[in-house]
């Protein structure tokens, strides 16, 4: 007996596009929980807050999301974004999430269990995308006519296999200087991970100092040995 009025709000919503709306739920779609404030920064961070908290409102109260408070106590009143099954059935006809499957979270428990890891994450992602212009912007010299560019510009910077960055939180500084240390550890003493790594550039960095100085910064520890330097010279 419920179906007829699922699909009748998913028929309604397509009808009807809301380009935030559909930001929203994509964004929960690629990210799987997202705080009200990492929403807002992500799709209108020029907006107020009430904007998105509008958004979000009317998408729970139609039952494609749903929330969860962060477990930290001093953060109880924070809620966690998350599709509910409704939710990621519609995002698959989203343009840009066709041909990629979503995966929802089916109760609140689990989205709890889910947040903290997940959230960071979030973070880390949100750092590096207030420091990228690369996708495809190219930069022209002053005085010549901008060319047909070739490609993505990002094309010319990763032409091989990219860097494997570990981002750690969730601990004091020294366990959190510890947990590098046993990175660089195991890159010494484990055979597979000394071959990958003479292939790979490995490096680790604090998700707080990626936040307070920027992912482009000298906070990458090469796990192979060596000073702090931007990931980008691992």
């Amino acid at each position: 007996m419920t179906r007829p009025a699922q699909d009748t709000r998913a028929t309604r919503m397509s009808s009807n596009p809301e380009p935030l709306r559909h930001q929203a739920l994509a964004a929960l779609a690629q990210h799987r929980i997202a705080t009200s404030s990492q929403l807002r920064q992500m799709l209108c961070p020029h907006s107020t807050r009430q904007v998105m908290s509008r958004v979000l409102s009317k998408l729970r109260t139609e039952g494609f999301i749903d929330w969860t408070t962060l477990p930290e106590a001093n953060r109880s009143h924070t809620k966690a974004w998350y599709l509910t099954p409704d939710g990621a059935r519609l995002t698959r006809n989203l343009p840009v999430l066709r041909g990629r499957q979503s995966y929802p979270i089916t109760s609140n428990t689990a989205a709890s269990l889910k947040a903290s890891h997940t959230l960071a994450v979030v973070r880390a992602h949100l750092a590096f995308t207030e420091d990228a212009r690369l996708f495809q912007y190219e930069a022209q010299p002053v005085g010549r006519r901008r060319q047909a560019a070739a490609g993505p510009a990002w094309l010319r910077w990763y032409p091989v296999f990219p860097r494997v960055l570990f981002v750690l939180t969730g601990a004091s500084r020294s366990r959190l200087e510890n947990r590098i240390s046993d990175l660089q550890a195991m890159v010494t003493q484990h055979p597979l991970v000394a071959a990958l790594a003479r292939e790979v550039r490995l490096g680790a960095a604090v998700l707080e100092d990626i936040e307070q100085h920027g992912p482009a910064q000298a906070l990458w520890v090469p796990l192979a040995g060596g000073k702090p330097r931007p990931w980008t010279d691992l």
